[in-house]
């Protein structure tokens, strides 16, 4: 028998994917190579740590406040133009704002551990930022539940910020009970002929 588990906080109201009351789904510039905070603020949503309306009016908040000393750090990163962010810099911008907020714990083993370590974070009902990687490719997920059967978990689900808008609990899947050979193990379902290998992951927590 399959059992889906999403973390608790997601609910579908009307059409739209929410927590605590608030719309999740955060759309990703095709310009940009912010998947990185793009995720970071929609695991914030699903804590309840900032609302959508703050996530979506970032620019202007004040410099002394929690939110504005993130948008100071991402503007120092630059992420908004095509840099990216590598898991340590997530962790670094989270840390000087949201601090006293927000833990987080970080695996950077790779593959199964990875898998695992995303697994367990999600068994506690926190979001989880995954990165992944397959050929020219690089981009962050914000893991949100997983599929279960008698085997172990079969497959991971994600808000992909650079996907459609869902009017699910995810938009994205990769599945994870079959390994393929070769530098990119995973099938990623929900794009064609798409593989990846799993790098990072950094969950969040209340503090």
């Amino acid at each position: 028998m399959k059992i889906i588990k999403t973390i608790n906080q997601l609910e579908i109201s009307d059409g739209t994917l929410t927590a605590n009351e608030e719309i999740v789904f955060l759309r990703q510039g095709s310009m940009d190579g912010a998947c990185g905070p793009y995720c970071v603020f929609m695991g914030l949503i699903i804590l309840g740590i900032v609302n959508y309306n703050q996530a979506t009016n970032l620019w202007l908040s004040k410099g002394t406040t929690k939110l504005g000393k993130l948008i100071k750090a991402l503007r120092e990163h630059d992420i908004f133009i095509q840099n990216g962010t590598f898991v340590e810099d997530l962790e670094k911008m989270l840390s000087q704002s949201f601090k006293k907020d927000v833990t987080t714990e970080t695996n950077s083993a790779g593959g199964r551990k990875v898998i695992d370590f995303t697994i367990a974070s999600l068994k506690n009902n926190s979001p989880v930022i995954v990165g992944i990687r397959g050929k020219n490719l690089a981009h962050w997920l914000l893991a949100v539940g997983y599929e279960e059967n008698s085997d172990g978990v079969s497959k991971l689900f994600f808000l992909d910020p650079s996907a459609s808008e869902t009017q699910n609990y995810w938009n994205s899947i990769i599945k994870t009970d079959e390994s393929f050979h070769g530098i990119y193990p995973y099938k990623w379902e929900t794009h064609e002929d798409c593989y990846v290998k799993f790098e990072d992951a950094i969950s969040l927590n209340i503090k």
